[in-house]
């Protein structure tokens, strides 16, 4: 399994901002994935990309084959969101100040801009897909202060 997710994450494609991006946020403290992706993948991605730690489903798997049985599905909103709980406390840090992307078509930052007061504003969207709800987007505009603190 490794072999094979090894050799598919060097075929795929990143934004060609993306790994700029997680050095420049990694500069100023932890970086961190979790994804519904198979761990075996995200392992190499995190590599790729110089992301301190990732978190990522687990099936298992006998002779390099799949059974079908899920180990950890990360997938799930609520399994992200008790592994970043869990993170947050085993790394005594907090949220303030934290960014989080979206790894899909349907996270979009439309632009970036400074103010003469050198804040820095964050504009764009995001899909929201809930089980037995409707999906919608949202669109955001967020203010930064350049520590990175909301504002």
């Amino acid at each position: 399994m490794e072999r094979l997710a090894k050799e598919y994450s060097q075929n795929v494609k990143f934004y060609n901002y993306s790994k700029e991006l997680v050095n420049l946020f990694t500069t100023r403290g932890k970086s961190l994935a979790i994804s519904g992706t198979p761990q075996e993948l995200v392992t190499y991605i995190k590599e790729i990309l110089n992301i301190d730690h990732a978190f990522a489903t687990q099936f298992e798997y006998e002779d390099d084959v799949y059974t079908g049985k899920v180990i950890v599905n990360m997938a799930l909103k609520e399994n992200k969101e008790k592994i970043l709980e869990q993170f947050i406390e085993e790394e005594n840090i907090s949220l303030k100040g934290s960014f989080g992307f979206g790894d899909t078509e349907e996270d979009n930052g439309y632009g970036v801009a400074i103010d003469n007061d050198q804040y820095i504003y964050l504009v764009g969207s995001t899909k929201n897909y809930g089980i037995n709800t409707p999906s919608y987007s949202n669109a955001f505009l967020v203010k930064f202060d350049v520590d990175g603190n909301v504002k």
